[in-house]
């Protein structure tokens, strides 16, 4: 896992827990996390969300108190946006990622591969944060070593 997407994924993690913080988003470079709260907590009005951005596009949207992500590519099928959205998928889901064949993209949604379809630009999958995944262990001892104040 690159260092960008473990802090990436640290940050994500930091939000959805809840954890106060001085500031509601964290930049690194092209990628960006935002933390989005309206409403009052415990009403209908309430609405958490994550947002990731490369370039200023927002790549993925993750809903913490549905546990539902949404991942899309914003019209560019780039290394960058691949590597990024494999790093959420692989971190917090415990069986998506994208892979890409002869240009074109594919979701693979369960642990054996079986259920796999085209890309169309977005999907949904489940949003988990569970401690026992390698993945965000490996994201947090990252992001821990390299900036220990998001962790």
């Amino acid at each position: 896992m690159r260092k960008i997407e473990a802090l990436m994924c640290a940050a994500v993690q930091n939000f959805a827990d809840g954890r106060t913080t001085t500031r509601n988003v964290w930049r690194s470079g092209n990628t960006a996390v935002i933390d989005r709260v309206t409403g009052i907590r415990g009403t209908a009005t309430y609405l958490h969300t994550i947002d990731v951005e490369l370039h200023g596009n927002l790549i993925a949207t993750i809903y913490p108190n549905s546990q539902n992500m949404y991942v899309m590519d914003a019209g560019w099928q780039t290394v960058t946006t691949k590597s990024r959205l494999n790093a959420l998928l692989r971190t917090f889901t415990a069986f998506s990622s994208i892979t890409q064949t002869k240009g074109q993209w594919t979701i693979h949604a369960l642990r054996d591969g079986t259920v796999s379809e085209d890309w169309c630009g977005r999907a949904s999958v489940p949003f988990t944060i569970d401690w026992n995944r390698w993945q965000l262990q490996t994201a947090r001892a990252i992001a821990e070593k390299a900036c220990p104040s998001i962790a």
